[in-house]
């Protein structure tokens, strides 16, 4: 099993590749900001459901080895009679 610090530093340069990996690849795409900008939401809202205590990756489902966003729930009762 590994401890708790060892694991959360395996996730931490796990994220910090995939980031530089991001911005390598936007960059050399020729990105106008936008997309850092999108990316950066996402970021922001993970974090802001971590803080929360929700999963933040409760948001998202992997359909076929692609990690697609699922559909909020309508918080009106009237979308959620049919």
């Amino acid at each position: 099993m590994i401890n708790t610090n060892t694991k959360e530093a395996m996730l931490y340069a796990y994220a910090q590749d995939n980031v530089r990996k991001l911005v390598y690849h936007l960059s050399q795409a020729g990105s106008d900001g936008s997309a850092y900008d999108a990316a950066f939401q996402i970021l922001k809202t993970a974090v802001k459901d971590h803080d929360a205590g929700h999963d933040p990756g409760a948001r998202y489902r992997n359909i076929n080895g692609r990690i697609v966003a699922v559909p909020a729930a309508s918080p009106c009762p009237c979308d959620q009679e049919h």
